[in-house]
């Protein structure tokens, strides 16, 4: 499983920031970079300004106030965003516009060895990767809160994505899921023929003289029928002390 650092901000990020809190300009996050470039961290991302090697760039889909300070950015990469070739994800940086500059890179998260992989294109087989990002900017500092509108398909990735059930799994079925194992009903409906039982006879009977093919005996009849089978062995008027021996006489 990746271990991703924390959210660390080079040096336009914070000359942005500082921007921010005087009020000459809103925070607005633009895009994601994922790279699978190594460097040292943290010492080297303060005069980063892009990615040791950025391998593919996905907009930021959503950005939203989680807490006081705090906001949530995200984005999805879906099938058709994967790269021709697959790489692990060491690296990740987001980008944002400062008024004067442009886009800069606003900030960067590694993990180094402890990453995720992004399979290629080629794979073939579908795939969600959700790219969430907390990022903390203080009190009162304000940033632009948005679903992209302008890109509709973007827009609806994410949405396809929060609403596709095959993904994700609703507290109702968390609680159907751990309640199913407790039930003695047979939730599936399974038959007798299933379990090779449907040559078996559904009668029972405790009766130990009972002569039908079509009944099976209990484990009462059978203990009955133990019993009388060993008050009759030991019952010294039916049976002689000792084994006969047959005798041959010549006349």
């Amino acid at each position: 499983m990746a271990q991703y650092s924390k959210l660390k901000l080079t040096n336009l990020g914070l000359d942005l920031l500082t921007k921010v809190k005087v009020g000459a300009v809103k925070l607005d996050f633009t895009r994601f970079g994922l790279g699978n470039g190594t460097f040292y961290f943290p010492g080297d991302v303060p005069g980063l300004t892009a990615l040791a090697n950025e391998k593919l760039s996905r907009p930021v889909l959503a950005v939203a106030k989680i807490a006081k300070g705090s906001f949530k950015v995200a984005t999805v990469i879906a099938t058709k965003n994967l790269p021709d070739q697959g790489f692990d994800i060491t690296e990740v940086g987001l980008f944002a516009t400062d008024p004067d500059l442009g886009e800069i890179l606003y900030g960067v998260i590694y993990a180094g060895t402890k990453s995720d992989h992004l399979p290629p294109k080629s794979q073939g087989i579908p795939y969600d990767y959700v790219l969430n990002l907390i990022v903390s900017v203080g009190d009162e500092l304000e940033v632009v809160v948005k679903i992209d509108e302008a890109s509709s398909a973007t827009r609806k990735e994410l949405n396809d994505h929060i609403q596709d059930q095959g993904l994700h799994v609703t507290q109702v079925e968390k609680d159907t899921w751990n309640e199913h194992p407790k039930k003695k009903d047979n939730p599936h409906g399974v038959t007798k023929k299933q379990v090779g039982l449907d040559n078996l006879p559904n009668k029972k009977s405790d009766a130990v003289d009972l002569d039908d093919g079509e009944s099976l005996a209990t484990s009462k009849a059978v203990k009955v029928l133990n019993q009388l089978f060993e008050s009759h062995a030991k019952d010294d008027g039916i049976h002689l002390g000792r084994p006969w021996v047959n005798h041959t006489i010549a006349v």
